[in-house]
């Protein structure tokens, strides 16, 4: 149960790298639709979004704090569904998130952009909702160590900067390198009351409650029956 005061936005930020095609993006995809379903009537603003990398960037983008990274792939994001849209109304554009993996994930720098949108927003509680199944794996010149570091360093950056984080790992415990707080998602049951308890008390400190896996499970399969 959430009160009517609740003044939070939310952002789900999925990768859609290669190795995430197949079971993955389809376990992703269900997770989005049972979030959102968990989350609308709420007033509680999402959004949710993807990315992976497509061709090489031109050059090394310097700035100050964290924002500093040497990457030579470019970043592409997909919006599957706008803060300001209604869950109904993006049913379709989330249903063709299994279309869309490919190449490999450049995590913390694909974070950031999806964090300026919800830094941007007039919600006091802000909160990022990460999914992943693997590892970031880019282009740079200081190998896989340096990618590591830099993504834990963003979300040191997105704490810092009033956002709470929390790690999805779809089918992998990849996340707990990278997020003090993450769960694992193996198969659709894991989305039944525990689990989703488990995340809305991370959300909504512990004024959200789900109780109601059959719910979830059958919005689940309406949205895969309109993809």
């Amino acid at each position: 149960v959430i009160d009517d005061h609740v003044n939070t936005a939310v952002s789900v930020c999925v990768d859609l790298s290669g190795s995430m095609g197949g079971a993955e993006v389809s376990l992703a995809t269900d997770c989005c639709i049972a979030i959102g379903e968990a989350l609308q009537g709420t007033g509680v603003a999402l959004e949710i979004t993807g990315h992976n990398t497509a061709g090489r960037s031109k050059g090394v983008f310097k700035d100050s704090g964290v924002r500093r990274y040497n990457r030579k792939s470019s970043i592409r994001m997909v919006m599957f569904k706008p803060f300001d849209q209604p869950l109904q109304r993006s049913r379709g554009a989330i249903g063709k998130m299994p279309n869309s993996t490919g190449a490999t994930n450049a995590d913390g720098d694909a974070w950031m952009y999806a964090a300026d949108r919800l830094l941007d927003r007039p919600e006091q509680r802000k909160v990022m909702m990460i999914l992943a199944d693997g590892r970031p794996n880019y282009s740079n010149d200081y190998g896989s160590g340096d990618c590591y570091k830099h993504t834990r360093n963003v979300v040191e950056w997105l704490g810092l900067n009033g956002i709470d984080t929390v790690g999805i790992g779809i089918g992998d415990d990849c996340v707990k390198q990278f997020f003090p707080r993450y769960v694992v998602v193996q198969d659709i049951d894991d989305l039944s009351k525990h689990v989703m308890d488990q995340l809305g008390k991370i959300l909504l400190v512990e004024r959200f409650h789900v109780d109601n896996s059959d719910l979830i499970s059958s919005s689940v399969r309406d949205a895969r029956n309109s993809r």
